[in-house]
């Protein structure tokens, strides 16, 4: 019996670490409503604001340019985040003006 329960929990273990994790980042979200509150589809889109399709590996061009602007891979510092939308709309005009006319920037 013991090493029937040892079996199954070794291969609930490997199935566990085999397995893709999701990766939420809420705090992305929380900045982006925050920094633009007068965007209400951010409110449905969520992940869509920088995402599309089905695997969310695959970033939009916004996405993207908000990626190369944190800098760090898994930034969870709420401010930096922050900094990081408002580098972007400063340096990119079309997005900043979809931005303030309460658009998302990738339609």
């Amino acid at each position: 019996m013991k090493k029937f329960v040892l079996t199954l929990v070794c291969g609930a273990m490997s199935l566990c670490l085999a397995l893709d994790s999701a990766d939420a980042r809420p705090t992305f979200v929380k900045a982006f409503t925050e920094t633009y509150p007068n965007v209400t589809a951010a409110a449905t889109a969520k992940c869509g604001i920088c995402h599309m399709g089905t695997d969310k590996k695959m970033r939009n061009d916004y996405g993207k340019a908000v990626g190369e602007a944190i800098g760090a891979k898994g930034e969870k510092d709420l401010d930096k985040v922050k900094a990081a939308l408002k580098k972007v709309a400063d340096e990119h005009k079309e997005w900043a003006e979809k931005l303030s006319a309460g658009k998302l920037p990738v339609e």
